[in-house]
């Protein structure tokens, strides 16, 4: 099963993501503009992405394939509106300047939801990943983090080596689209085999090939 990585650099076979895959049973490839999305079965996003792959990402999202965003890529996902999934992508996150943090501790957050990353993940396990390319955190409105807490959709939270998890607005690691088919995480789970469940998640969701279409979230973000 083939999952296109979207970035900007070369993709080596000998990179971490490449390995991370290959030990579920994956295959890591360059994404090529243009090239036959039937042979794709998910997608990793690693940076910012142009109008064109917009687009296609949203069309993928709704067939149900599975789309994770990591770091620069996480914010990407935010910014095309494809997380939270608000009606008709309308962009509900930013993201705000958060401290410096090499490597943090994550786990499932209470009530998350069970998607395409975490169906493979005891609820109790402890993740210990990098951050290597700070994207910041993520800024929720009130009103829609009220709704993404009922749905589910704050996925991992940041805790200490124990497993307590942290509070406050800066406490969020990852969330998912209403679906969940997509995910932004700032956090690396390549950099350590610790985070190889959540890519065993993405190959088992691939394999069962179903998907629960669903309605968008209600939420939609208010001009000024």
């Amino acid at each position: 099963m083939q999952i296109a990585v979207i970035q900007h650099a070369p993709l080596s076979p000998d990179s971490l993501l490449s390995q991370a895959l290959a030990r579920v049973g994956l295959e890591a490839v360059l994404f090529q503009s243009g090239s036959a999305s039937a042979e794709i079965q998910g997608y990793i996003v690693m940076d910012a992405v142009q109008a064109d792959v917009d687009s296609l990402l949203k069309k993928e999202s709704e067939l149900g394939k599975p789309i994770l965003g990591i770091g620069k890529g996480a914010k990407a996902l935010t910014a095309m509106g494809l997380v939270p999934g608000s009606e008709y992508y309308k962009v509900g996150i930013q993201f705000q300047p958060a401290e410096e943090r090499q490597v943090v501790s994550l786990r499932l957050a209470k009530d998350y939801q069970y998607n395409a990353f975490t169906q493979s993940i005891p609820a109790k396990q402890l993740f210990h990943f990098s951050i290597q390319d700070n994207p910041g955190q993520f800024f929720i409105p009130p009103g829609l983090m009220m709704e993404m807490q009922v749905q589910g959709l704050i996925i991992f939270c940041y805790c200490d080596k124990e497993g307590k998890p942290e509070t406050g607005p800066g406490s969020i690691a990852a969330i998912a689209n209403k679906m969940g088919n997509v995910m932004a995480m700032i956090p690396h789970p390549e950099f350590t085999a610790n985070g190889d469940s959540i890519f065993q998640s993405m190959r088992d969701y691939i394999q069962a090939g179903y998907v629960e279409h669903v309605l968008p979230l209600y939420y939609f973000p208010r001009t000024q």
